[in-house]
């Protein structure tokens, strides 16, 4: 122990003499101090604790007290209806003689209800236990013969029920009930009836809530079940139990039908003062400490003499003994000034005849390791103090400078590390634009960097269609069910759909606040910050970007700019790829109409030469047969004469075709027309058309030349193949599709027969590419011994 004094003393011998002689004294006047205040604060708490133990228990006596006098009077009031002559008569005559009663005994009732704010209703009950008078109608038609507080009063004594709860209208209630007997001069044996009155517990509430007891403490009131009855300080507490209720007592409050709907008694536990409670009798002494979880308290209960009730009052150890912890206060408070005041004397005249040399370089010390928060103060003779000050001012001076460079390095780094960012989002964006000509791939690399940019969750890019209307391209984050319900808005729909009009960004902190908000999924998702920036050039807005995150604070509006310079890159490369796809388009249909010049020379200098040589050729043959006139060879020359013509016209319509930029559509009826007269002479057979409502239907030349062609392949095959010897065609509307039937009366055949040779059907296969060029499908249905229908439907929206 000396070795360890001796440590703690040798640094004391390196100190000056005016820090050793303050610590001294100081040392000093503390253990006195010290002393003093252990010995008055053990006396003053002892006195100060038994005077306000005291004061608690004349408390609780004197609530006990005012509350059996409540008690009383009211048990008076109730007594004296019950002997009140309008009672006594009505309940005593026949029930055919009541109705002359009636009004002037509930016109009694509801002058008692009227009397006081805390009455309800007072009922006139029979000695069956059924309402025959209430104030109150919802009473009416009710039995109360199992009701502890009827039960009670028809043994011949005034009743009153502890506190409980109405199981009609559910609000807290208590019963007075007095027995009613037959008319003076009667010997009674047994009550005719009850009076029964519904008494608010708010007079006993706020009867036991105006009992103040300190700053922190309070009253209430216990039933012998440990119920709270009242509670001074917080009526949450009120019928909740200090304990668990064992199950035969609740039983019983059941049966008795105390708490109506209650389910169970609430438990708001305090198992000290259930114990003392439960101590019968109360313990002798006038308080009882109990230990809770935050502090000790003083509790002090007397019980009543009127009812089953005890008082219990409470207020916190530390409010008991706060005069104590007061006047112990002061006094150590006194003391310690004393000691401060004598210790500072000798320090200052230390102080004063020492030179202050030694702050003086502690502080220069400081301020050459870089310390410029502590002040320097050093107080001596003119010439030091003004050394002092001129440090000081040195001090200040290069703590501002100091912070400044601090701010604008701080400012600069932050600076370039953001721009550092934007660079990188920009070059990386620009970058994707000139390695790929994909439009998706090229949407989901900007939008991963603006969501990286703005610290953003999850977000999309909509493009906007030909109707304006937004549609989902790209997305980062979205679950199925966003994809869905985003995947389409309408042209000004939403906060998309606004910024997409103005093409101004947008920025908010809580989207799902917001009354713009036109699909609920965002809300259901949990989002909140929201932004979004449109894909604008040259005036015209392409899409919109759209950022959402979980955080309900606002994206940074650096940040939001940032999106809008990416949405603009992209708008300017989504620009440029329509412009090379037009220009590709163009280059092709270019490459095209070379290519159809080329065919249509080709065939114009071979297959139509070799045509008109052979039409020559025949019609000089006709010549020369005719003079020899066998008239059987004439005819077949006249019809080879025809085929070569009809040949001839359909490879000069095809040069044509394929020379005509752009042929005028063509009004299909009409085509039809001519084709079905050409074929019925041709296969000379009964050819109907039937159109209806489809006259006004218009195609370009290339779906009018693949339709032709398959009308005219399926008349062929019904006649030469099936035998027909009627065929019809027919053109219908059927919504956005056209259809063409050709249906025959011919023997039918098998589809998917193979034929003899073990070849398939070469010209269905040929219709049915015909079909597919135009967009459309082809069907056939045909059975061997059966007619034959072949059915092509195509859009007619793009013609």
């Amino acid at each position: 122990m000396s070795k360890l004094v001796r440590q703690l003393l040798l640094p004391m011998r390196h100190w000056p003499l005016a820090n050793l002689l303050t610590f001294v004294m100081v040392l000093v006047a503390a253990i006195a101090v010290l002393v003093l205040f252990v010995d008055l604060n053990q006396s003053n708490r002892r006195e100060i604790e038994a005077l306000q133990v005291d004061h608690l228990h004349n408390n609780a006596t004197d609530l006990a007290a005012g509350l059996d006098a409540l008690v009383g009077q009211q048990m008076g009031r109730i007594s004296n209806l019950a002997l009140s002559r309008s009672v006594v008569e009505f309940a005593t005559v026949r029930p055919d003689q009541r109705s002359a009663l009636f009004t002037p005994t509930l016109a009694d009732f509801t002058n008692v209800v009227a009397s006081s704010s805390y009455y309800r209703a007072v009922l006139l009950i029979d000695q069956r236990g059924e309402v025959l008078i209430s104030t109150e109608g919802s009473y009416v038609g009710q039995r109360f013969t199992n009701s502890a507080f009827f039960q009670n009063a028809m043994r011949g004594e005034p009743h009153m029920s502890d506190p409980g709860i109405s199981r009609l209208d559910r609000q807290p209630v208590i019963w007075l009930a007095a027995p009613v007997f037959a008319a003076a001069g009667a010997q009674p044996v047994q009550p005719i009836g009850i009076v029964a009155v519904t008494l608010s517990p708010e007079w006993l509430w706020q009867y036991v809530e105006a009992r103040r007891l300190g700053e922190n403490g309070y009253a209430m009131l216990v039933d012998q079940y440990g119920i709270r009855l009242a509670h001074g300080a917080d009526r949450r507490y009120i019928f909740r139990s200090i304990a668990p209720l064992p199950e035969p007592t609740w039983q019983q409050l059941k049966l008795e039908d105390r708490f109506g709907p209650l389910g169970r008694i609430a438990v708001a536990a305090s198992p000290g003062l259930a114990a003392y409670l439960a101590s019968t009798p109360l313990l002798s002494a006038p308080t009882s400490a109990l230990m809770t979880e935050q502090s000790r308290v003083h509790y002090s209960a007397v019980r009543m003499q009127s009812r089953p009730w005890a008082v219990v009052t409470m207020l916190p150890d530390q409010e008991v003994l706060a005069p104590a912890d007061r006047a112990t206060t002061r006094g150590l408070l006194a003391t310690l000034a004393v000691a401060v005041l004598l210790s500072a004397t000798v320090w200052w005249t230390t102080q004063r005849i020492l030179k202050p040399v030694p702050q003086l370089s502690a502080a220069a010390g400081k301020i050459a390791q870089g310390d410029f928060s502590t002040p320097v103060s050093v107080h001596g003779s003119s010439e030091l103090h003004t050394l002092a000050v001129n440090f000081e001012s040195m001090r200040q001076r290069l703590r501002a400078s100091h912070g400044e460079l601090a701010t604008w390095a701080s400012t600069l780094e932050s600076r370039v590390a953001q721009r550092s960012q934007e660079l990188a989002a920009l070059s990386e964006v620009v970058a994707a634009a000139s390695r790929t000509q994909s439009r998706a791939e090229l949407l989901h690399t900007a939008l991963d960097q603006a969501l990286a940019v703005v610290g953003a969750d999850i977000g999309g890019i909509w493009i906007a269609d030909a109707q304006q209307g937004l549609r989902l391209m790209a997305t980062r984050g979205f679950d199925q069910e966003l994809c869905v319900l985003l995947g389409e808005l309408q042209p000004g729909e939403g906060l998309l759909g606004q910024v997409q009009l103005s093409g101004q960004p947008i920025a908010l902190a809580d989207v799902s606040s917001s009354p713009q908000l036109s699909r609920a999924a965002v809300r259901e998702q949990g989002l909140h910050a929201f932004a979004a920036v449109p894909l604008r050039i040259h005036g015209r807005t392409l899409g919109v970007i759209g950022l959402f995150s979980r955080a309900e604070t606002a994206f940074n509006p650096d940040k939001v700019a940032l999106a809008a310079s990416i949405a603009q890159q992209i708008a300017l490369v989504l620009d440029n790829l329509v412009l090379l796809a037009r220009v590709e388009m163009q280059a092709s249909a270019v490459a095209s109409l070379q290519e159809r010049e080329r065919i249509a020379g080709d065939i114009h200098d071979s297959v139509a030469q070799v045509l008109s040589y052979l039409f020559l050729q025949t019609d000089r043959l006709a010549l020369e047969v005719e003079r020899s006139q066998p008239q059987h060879i004439r005819d077949q020359l006249g019809k080879m004469q025809d085929v070569i013509a009809s040949a001839t016209n359909d490879v000069r319509s095809f040069i044509a075709r394929l020379q005509d930029v752009a042929p005028p559509p063509i009004c299909l009826a009409q085509a039809l027309r001519e084709q079905v007269a050409a074929l019925a002479d041709e296969l000379d057979v009964e050819l109907e058309l039937v159109c209806r409502e489809a006259e006004g239907v218009r195609v370009d030349a290339a779906t009018s030349a693949e339709l032709l062609r398959i009308a005219g392949e399926s008349a062929r095959n019904a006649r030469r193949h099936g035998r027909a010897s009627h065929i019809k065609v027919a053109l219908e509307l059927r919504g956005a599709q056209a259809r063409l039937l050709i249906a025959d009366n011919g023997t039918g055949f098998e589809p998917n027969a193979q034929l003899p040779d073990g070849r398939q059907h070469f010209g269905l296969s040929v219709m049915r590419a015909r079909a597919a060029r135009i967009g459309g499908t082809f069907e056939l249905a045909s059975c061997p011994g059966g007619t034959t229908l072949v059915t092509v439907a195509w859009p007619i929206e793009a013609q």
